[in-house]
Order: structure tokens, then sequence, then C-alpha cells
């Protein structure tokens, strides 16, 4: 019950960019995954030691992994910022029937982008996996009735490159999907 009225207030606060949006520093959300809370759990130790001991060597080492952790940050975050996020068209089903609804994903600088995945939300299947500026979600219809359905909410997240940390969108577009 707690988790169903978060989920709607979150909803109620995520606005509908038409078909398409462009990811921008105030919709992306970065935080440390469990590995990166370990390293940084590693670093404070780290730290520790070297101000003990007064060891310059591993002062450097741990200033040194430091940066990396942040550059990896920063990696992760530059994977999703200018990218641009359009739903096509999706054809009606049958109710019971997977509808498939096709996006398309642009880069708007000259960036690469690696291990993005786009789903999970609330009647999503399984997340898809971005390849070649493409995905296909699911969309489940069995409990539906017949009729026009929007798109519910749907994440974009990434944790490359090092995987210590997880970086995400919640995208709420005005793709529907008609159900006989």
């Amino acid at each position: 019950t707690i988790r169903i009225k978060l989920q709607g207030w979150f909803n109620a606060r995520l606005e509908r960019h038409g078909n398409c949006i462009t990811l921008t520093g105030r919709s992306i959300y970065v935080i440390p995954t469990r590995y990166g809370f370990m390293l940084g759990i590693m670093l404070l130790g780290l730290l520790l030691g070297s101000m003990n001991y007064s060891n310059s060597m591993s002062f450097m080492l741990t200033f040194l992994l430091t940066s990396i952790g942040v550059l990896g940050m920063h990696y992760t975050y530059g994977n999703m910022v200018q990218l641009k996020i359009e739903a096509g068209n999706c054809s009606p089903v049958f109710a019971g029937q997977s509808a498939k609804i096709p996006f398309l994903l642009t880069a708007l600088n000259s960036r690469p982008r690696y291990g993005l995945y786009l789903g999970d939300a609330d009647r999503l299947q399984q997340p898809g996996s971005v390849e070649q500026d493409r995905a296909i979600l699911y969309f489940k219809t069995e409990s539906l009735s017949r009729g026009r359905y929007t798109l519910p909410r749907t994440r974009i997240w990434t944790t490359f490159p090092f995987g210590i940390f997880y970086s995400w969108a919640w995208l709420k577009l005005d793709q529907s999907v008609l159900v006989y």
C-alpha cells in the first residue's frame, strides 16, 4: 500500500513529453551501486591507514582509486546525457497478447552509448537491451479490457562503465496502444 502510494506520487510528478524526450541533467539520477558503496568503504579504510602510517604510496593509491571512481560516475552520467528517445507507432493487439512498442534512441552529441537498458515499469515484461540505437518493449495486455491504453512510465538505466554507479531516468511518453 505504501509502495502504491509512492508510485502514484512519483507518477504525478512526472510530466508527459509527447512521443519524444531528450535527457538532460535535470532528468538523470545517479547513485552508487552496492559495489560502489563497498569501494567507498574500502577507500575510507585506505585513507585512514595512510594517515595512520604516513605512507605516501598508500596515499597515492587511495587518491588514484578515488579519481577512477569519480571518473566512473562522470562516464555513467555522460552515457545518458543528451540522449533523444522517440517512441514509434504501436500496432493494435488483442487482449492477452503482448504489444510491441519500438523506441529509437539518438545521441545528440558524438558519444557512443553502451550498456543502456529500457523498461522495468509497472506493466512491462522484461527490460530490453538497447542495440543499434533501437529497443523494443513488450507491454502486457492480459488483464486489460478493450480500449486505448497509454504506455506506463518507463525507466532507462545504465551501470556502464565500471558498474559502481547506477544512472537512470524516468520516461513518461504519450504513446498508446489499442487493445481489441
